[in-house]
């Protein structure tokens, strides 16, 4: 079933009369590092990114550093 239930404890669920529908306006890559990745999100708003995770597979726990230097933004 495909549909968008509000529900409250104690009240009974409704279908909202309308849907919020959110759309991508714009997409692109940004490389430069943080200062670029600041400037993205103070200009246009929420970025999306994502992280190699390889370093961190054996992390159990502390402040983890890569020193490794290998890094893209």
């Amino acid at each position: 079933m495909e549909v968008c239930r509000n529900c409250s404890p104690g009240e009974a669920c409704v279908v909202p009369p309308k849907y919020r529908v959110y759309q991508v306006d714009q997409y692109g890559s940004i490389t430069g590092g943080e200062e670029k990745m600041m400037q993205e999100i103070y200009q246009r708003g929420p970025i999306a990114c994502g992280i190699d995770s390889d370093p961190i597979h054996s992390y159990t726990g502390g402040i983890f550093c890569d020193t490794s230097g290998d890094f893209m933004v």
